[in-house]
């Protein structure tokens, strides 16, 4: 029995495994920084200044990928939806062709008769 819930259509868990090391690589980055910031020979209030500009643009950057990803599973959510969108259209154009069709082949036979 599998216990993992089923992936969705359009998602790949590679991808999800590619963000979560980035993600980490980051966070992972910026402790190892700071550390390096707060162990430094430097006054403590420079040290601290630097710490937080430094953090402060990490976060900015951070944010800013962050809401690129999301952006980009919004269009590509927004594209899947309205692909099927457009191809539910395209059937329910052909049964109301293939109707009328038939509705003109009766109107025909009855023109006939």
């Amino acid at each position: 029995m599998n216990d993992l819930p089923p992936t969705p259509p359009g998602s790949s868990s590679l991808g999800s495994s590619v963000r979560g090391a980035v993600v980490g690589t980051l966070i992972g980055g910026a402790i190892g920084f700071g550390l390096g910031l707060l162990l430094a020979p430097d006054k403590g209030a420079i040290s601290r200044r630097r710490f937080a500009f430094m953090l402060d643009s990490w976060a900015q950057g951070v944010a800013g990928w962050l809401d690129r990803m999301d952006a980009e599973a919004t269009e590509r959510d927004a594209r899947q939806s309205s692909q099927a969108l457009v191809a539910d259209a395209q059937k329910q154009a052909e049964a109301l062709l293939e109707e009328a069709e038939s509705l003109m082949k009766q109107a025909r036979a009855r023109r006939g008769a």
